[in-house]
């Protein structure tokens, strides 16, 4: 029900994936670019491509890609 009448752009993001730094670059843009369109990226983390995604939640993952 939260997400009914938007649109959204289902992901699923690993730490250490070499693409996941320039991913979540591209991912930000789109966000900010139709933020007004009620346009939503949901992330959820998944461990289970060649255990690139060691962290349990991925917050860890956000935060450190959001400093660099």
């Amino acid at each position: 029900e939260k997400y009914r009448g938007k649109v959204l752009l289902i992901v699923n993001i690993a730490s250490q994936c070499g693409l996941t730094k320039g991913n979540y670059a591209e991912l930000t843009e789109l966000s900010q670019k139709y933020a007004d369109k009620d346009f939503k990226i949901l992330s959820f983390p998944r461990n289970q491509f060649g255990g690139q995604m060691p962290e349990g939640d991925g917050e860890e993952m956000v935060c450190r890609l959001r400093s660099a």
